[in-house]
């Protein structure tokens, strides 16, 4: 009776707690699932931030486009009037494009600010007409940019599509989803740094 009793014993303490090996195999696991699931997750979230910002480009653009096409701009004049109203100077939540787009409102919360760029295409699908290409900047509750180095928090936006790898389109969110580790590519009527350009760039 004794001994039976101890080995109860002794079956109850092992099924009651967990051995160092044992803890230490949970801790390693925890450490392989965080180091693959993390980066996901970052990435998950910075691509889901950025869709703010590039819906809200995609609003510009087609604003723009309808304020040209409804006074039946040329292509020059197009272009011209992103300066002649200022667009060129960045689009803040204070700067809400009342000159050329009354009806475009930017809520006081927004997280991005846009500097827009306009210029006559000399090259690729928009050959004749006024193209632009919109930066957007992330910024904080000062409606300060956000960065620490060039347009590291930024997307780009381009008013034609464009197949290079690194853009999904009309846009590039790669810097941004990176936070700089990985820089911008010319695309479509942009180039790296968010100006536009005459030409289209495609892929090869």
């Amino acid at each position: 009776m004794y001994q039976s009793g101890t080995q109860t014993k002794g079956r109850g303490d092992r099924e009651g707690g967990f051995t160092l090996v044992e803890l230490m195999v949970v801790v390693a696991i925890i450490g392989i699932l965080a180091a693959i699931g993390l980066p996901q997750l970052f990435t998950y979230v910075r691509n889901a931030s950025a869709t703010e910002g590039v819906e809200m480009a995609g609003r510009i653009h087609k604003n723009i486009q309808g304020y040209n096409e409804s006074r039946g701009l040329t292509g020059t004049n197009a272009a011209s009037a992103v300066t002649t109203f200022g667009l060129n100077a960045v689009v803040t939540p204070t700067n809400n494009l009342q000159k050329l787009i009354p009806a475009l409102k930017l809520a006081g919360d927004h997280g991005f600010q846009y500097t827009v760029t306009a210029i006559l295409a000399t090259a690729g699908p928009a050959d004749g007409d006024a193209v632009y290409c919109i930066l957007i900047e992330e910024i904080d509750d000062a409606g300060a940019v956000v960065t620490t180095g060039t347009h590291e928090n930024s997307l780009l936006y381009s008013s034609s599509a464009t197949d290079i790898a690194t853009w999904n389109n009309n846009f590039s969110r790669v810097q941004y989803v990176t936070e700089g580790d990985e820089e911008h590519e010319d695309g479509g009527y942009c180039d790296k740094d968010g100006a536009a350009q005459a030409t289209h760039t495609a892929a090869p």
